[in-house]
């Protein structure tokens, strides 16, 4: 596998959660953070 390896654009955060309401990104951003304090325990949630 190449080291040069590279995405072929780059997303800004208005392209991606742009005219999502803001309590929409909150819980996002609230879940995303509760699955990076279990670490890899966060694998099997949901299962």
């Amino acid at each position: 596998m190449s080291d040069n390896w590279t995405w072929d654009h780059d997303l800004d955060a208005e392209h991606v959660v742009g005219g999502l309401p803001h309590e929409v990104m909150a819980e996002v951003e609230r879940l995303a953070e509760q699955l990076t304090v279990l670490g890899r325990d966060a694998v099997g949630i949901g299962r």
